[in-house]
């Protein structure tokens, strides 16, 4: 099953780019994954098994390298990286 999963990250550290860079780096060269990353969060797309994994292989790196970092994850059960995003008058 393809599934669409948004994450933000939040590294509670001065020194917090290199902990969200090694975090979307891991994400943007995993083969089968589509990722877009905005300023606000990074949206995932692929199937289930392997966003899952990648993503949680990630937490577990940051959780590794850090005291404290807040995950926040919504996840669609589909994938939605082809549909138009409706404007608003």
């Amino acid at each position: 099953m393809r599934i669409s999963l948004e994450v933000s990250m939040y590294p509670l550290t001065e020194d917090f780019i290199p902990e969200i860079d090694a975090f979307l780096k891991k994400l943007h060269q995993t083969p089968g994954l589509s990722v877009q990353t905005n300023n606000m969060s990074t949206q995932v797309f692929g199937e289930a098994d392997l966003v899952f994994k990648t993503v949680n292989e990630g937490i577990l790196a940051a959780y590794d390298s850090l005291e404290q970092c807040p995950f926040v994850l919504k996840v669609l059960k589909s994938d939605v990286s082809g549909k138009e995003i409706k404007k608003y008058a």
